[in-house]
């Protein structure tokens, strides 16, 4: 009995964070179901395009304000 392909499957596979098991496993299934090949196109396209955004850290100053936030948060808590 084959294991059923899912989504996370396909993302991990494009990602090359699956085991050679999978792989054979996943090919194999791609190899006989056009929907699955669909679906695996459009994640290898989403990727490619998401490849395209420059990947940049947020602003320092919104991180302070984010963890300023939190500390006053965590004050108002009650503890344990």
């Amino acid at each position: 009995m084959s294991k059923i392909i899912t989504q996370n499957d396909l993302i991990r596979y494009a990602y090359n964070e699956t085991s050679f098991d999978e792989d054979c496993s996943i090919q194999q299934a791609l190899d006989n179901n056009w929907d699955l090949q669909e679906e695996y196109k459009t994640i290898v396209q989403t990727q490619a395009l998401l490849s395209l955004f420059k990947q940049t850290s947020p602003n320092k100053s919104s991180v302070r304000i984010i963890m300023d936030y939190n500390k006053r948060l965590e004050e108002l808590l009650p503890t344990c």
